[in-house]
């Protein structure tokens, strides 16, 4: 039996930096993927305009489309039940700000699952960051909160 190894990376960035420098770092040998490492934007990419939004912004707003509500929704359950598959969740510089209700709902519900064993924060805030993820896990489900400065990533902070 091969083990499977799959890293997916979810970003609220438009741009594609982060998912090109990503793919030259590492691979994933999960067989639906190829090599590359799956990535979803979570507020739209550069690569589809019509699907860029802003943190404050939820799906249906009245200005969109059928289409683009239709397949922003698609891409947020996507995510969601990407996260609900996944073991651990990295966030990598992400404040998971309260204005942000859309990516809250989305990653709450994705970590309302058994599988989830930990959530690893890395960010100069990580402490505020932890008490916003806290809120966020489903306490049926409890998992392990840890942050880090990304300036010394060899001092953990349990929450």
């Amino acid at each position: 039996f091969s083990t499977v190894h799959q890293s997916v990376l979810i970003t609220t960035n438009w741009d594609t930096v982060i998912d090109n420098a990503i793919n030259v770092l590492g691979e994933t040998n999960h067989p639906k993927s190829g090599s590359d490492i799956q990535s979803l934007h979570f507020h739209g990419s550069v690569a589809t305009p019509h699907t860029l939004y802003l943190p404050s912004e939820v799906v249906r707003e009245p200005y969109r489309s059928d289409k683009d509500d239709t397949d922003l929704g698609t891409l947020h359950g996507t995510v969601w039940r990407t996260i609900e598959e996944c073991t651990k969740t990295i966030l990598y510089g992400l404040s998971i700000d309260p204005l942000d209700a859309e990516l809250s709902q989305t990653v709450a519900a994705g970590w309302s699952s058994p599988n989830l064993t930990e959530v690893i924060i890395i960010n100069p805030d990580h402490k505020k960051v932890a008490q916003r993820v806290k809120l966020l896990l489903d306490k049926r489900y409890p998992a392990k909160v840890t942050g880090y400065s990304p300036t010394n990533l060899n001092n953990k902070h349990d929450y």
